[in-house]
């Protein structure tokens, strides 16, 4: 008797075909997942640092600079006299989409993807 050991090429082209596309299926959710964290990562930063502006605002402080790590720059808000600028910040790749934080009664903080990737001129 003749008894066959192993698998044949047909049993192992099917095991790595499925494996391919689990794979495309996790590398695309890994990549939406890191631009989604360095989004939402450089939103808080930027959220901190409109707060730190309006309490200096508030008690007629002098503004510190922004200090960044998770975004790639933010708007120096050292300048700003009063409530009516808002604070614009882009994160670092992978991130792709920007942050503007607004001052209204409190800092009002989305993410927007009309933000541009460079720091615009003051």
């Amino acid at each position: 008797m003749n008894k066959q050991k192993g698998f044949s090429l047909i049993e192992l082209m099917t095991v790595l075909a499925i494996v391919g596309i689990l794979a495309v299926i996790a590398l695309t959710n890994y990549l939406n997942y890191t631009s989604n964290a360095a989004n939402k990562s450089c939103l808080a930063e930027v959220k901190g640092y409109t707060n730190v502006v309006m309490v200096a605002l508030g008690e007629a402080e002098s503004i510190p600079s922004p200090t960044t790590s998770a975004c790639d720059w933010i708007t120096d808000a050292s300048v700003f006299t009063s409530y009516s600028q808002p604070i614009a910040a882009y994160p670092v790749s992978p991130g792709d989409e920007g942050a503007l934080c607004s001052f209204n009664f409190s800092s009002v903080c989305s993410l927007n993807s009309s933000i541009p990737e460079t720091m615009p001129p003051p």
